[in-house]
């Protein structure tokens, strides 16, 4: 599983966005989850309007969501994308795509690897 951490002004979070749409398309037991951490704004979080925008222009699979107020502290972390690679049969996080560009499908297909039992 993914779990996303994005911000709409970040190029490489937005080019990412189809890289993770054609992993999930070409594996079914792959999911995503992700969350708009920052709006427009660099280090401002996002709203309502911002992540229904970020929906419609990258009309995500899986669902993408505001972060609550504990996941909201990441904000100012200016760390995005983050994303995390989770086994799913024992929830441990097994890899983490957070670099200063976007995750690729090779970054895509070397941690998935390791999300099998």
């Amino acid at each position: 599983m993914i779990v996303s951490a994005v911000a709409s002004w970040c190029q490489p979070a937005n080019a990412e966005q189809a890289v993770v749409k054609s992993a999930l398309a070409s594996d079914p037991t792959l999911c995503a989850f992700e969350t708009l951490q920052q709006g427009t704004t660099p280090g401002t979080a996002a709203t309502q309007p911002e992540l229904d925008a970020w929906a419609q222009k990258h009309a995500p699979s899986y669902p993408v969501v505001l972060p609550n107020p504990t996941a909201g502290k990441l904000i100012g972390s200016g760390i995005v994308p983050y994303d995390l690679f989770v086994r799913t049969d024992t929830m441990k996080i097994v890899g983490i795509a957070a670099t200063a560009g976007a995750m690729t499908a090779s970054d895509v297909a070397t941690l998935k690897a390791r999300c099998r039992p």
